[in-house]
């Protein structure tokens, strides 16, 4: 169920599970090391690609924005820039 919170970003509850998808499991990463795929777009859909190797059991990271990152205190610009 989605809900509007006061801060103006609208949040998606995957529960229950027999209402939502695989991409519950996707989430955003604390730091640019941790990316280990992306989203592309392509003739209107979305399709995700791992960027480097993804062990069995790992979680999938995807940068979703620098708007959530700031939402979430975290950059995706390397500390070396």
């Amino acid at each position: 169920m989605g809900k509007l919170k006061g801060n103006g970003s609208y949040v998606i509850d995957a529960l229950p599970l027999d209402c939502s998808n695989w991409l519950r499991y996707v989430n955003a990463p604390r730091n640019f090391r941790e990316e280990n795929a992306q989203a592309v777009p392509c003739a209107g859909l979305v399709f995700y690609m791992t960027i480097k190797e993804v062990p069995p059991g790992s979680e999938l990271l995807v940068w979703y924005g620098d708007n959530y990152g700031l939402h979430l205190n975290v950059s995706r610009v390397h500390p070396g820039k």
